[in-house]
Parts: C-alpha cells; sequence; structure tokens
C-alpha cells in the first residue's frame, strides 16, 4: 500500500491533495494492520487491536520524510513540491511535549496508539504553532521531529 501511495506522490502539487493521499493511507493501515502485542498481551490471550491513526500517521510520514525529503524522490523536481507538505512525524515523546507546551489542547493520552484523525490534525496544528512561535518559521514540519528528536532525548538523557 505504500509503494501504491508514493507511485502518484510525482502528480502531487496542492496541500490538499498530499493530505488526501495521506489519509488515504492511514485508513488503510488503521483498518488492516494489527498492533503488535507484547509478550504477556499474548500469554494472557488479550485481543489483538487494529493500529491507531497516530501509528499509521507515523508510519507513512517517516517513510514520506526518508523517500521525498532525503531521497529526493519520485524526482528532484517533485521532491521540491513535496517537502513543504510534508507531514512532521510524531512520536510518543514529541505528543508528549506538545500536550506539556499546549495544555489547552485537552489531549489526554501521550501515546501514538490512543492518537485518532481529529487528535493527529490538532497535533500537527500544534506543529506549525511551535514553527511559527519558537523556530521564527524558519523550518519545514518535515524537518521538525528531527530537531525535536534530539532535543528531547539530550534532555531526557541527562
Amino acid at each position: 500500500k505504500l509503494e501504491t501511495a508514493f507511485a502518484g506522490l510525482g502528480s502531487i502539487r496542492e496541500q490538499k491533495d498530499y493530505d488526501l493521499m495521506h489519509a488515504d493511507f492511514c485508513g488503510w493501515f488503521t483498518q488492516n494492520i494489527d498492533r503488535a502485542q507484547k509478550k504477556k498481551q499474548r500469554e494472557s490471550g488479550a485481543a489483538i487491536r487494529k493500529s491507531s491513526y497516530g501509528q499509521a500517521a507515523k508510519v507513512i510520514d517517516i517513510a514520506a520524510k526518508v523517500y521525498v525529503y532525503y531521497c529526493a524522490l519520485p524526482s528532484r523536481e517533485s521532491a521540491q513540491v513535496l517537502i513543504p507538505l510534508l507531514h512532521g512525524a510524531l512520536d510518543n515523546e514529541i505528543v508528549k511535549h506538545l500536550i506539556q507546551k499546549f495544555p489547552e489542547t485537552r489531549i489526554k493520552s501521550k501515546q501514538l496508539e490512543d492518537i485518532d484523525r481529529p487528535k493527529y490534525e490538532q497535533l500537527q496544528s500544534l506543529v506549525g504553532r511551535e514553527i511559527r512561535e519558537d523556530f521564527n518559521s524558519e523550518i519545514l514540519p518535515v524537518q521538525y521531529d528531527d530537531i525535536l528528536f534530539r532535543r528531547l532525548n539530550r534532555t531526557s538523557a541527562s
């Protein structure tokens, strides 16, 4: 499915078209990919649960970042158009950071496994807000997670 989604990247020129492809992939992922169970869950016979929108988005956000941002695919020209459209990848630490920084979000869970599409979209808007407020709009969402990952891991490692 990811290969199929990326096959159409060369024809995307607008944010709404990228967001539609992104949502289509995430919808497919949440319906077809089960969460990996931990050993205790398997042993207890716990029901297998479907992946969340947040988990699906992380897959496509990271894959698109590598494919488009780092590898300049499907072509250098297409990548130049696509890079500003890419979403910022989220992980649990970044979600926690955004909820702490913007407590008015009212998002309670700090785990990607609990993030549905409306919460994901709200978190993406917070990424944009932090970029405007703290980075003076000098970075793109696709660059945000690299910066935050380093910053948050240095903080937690200290």
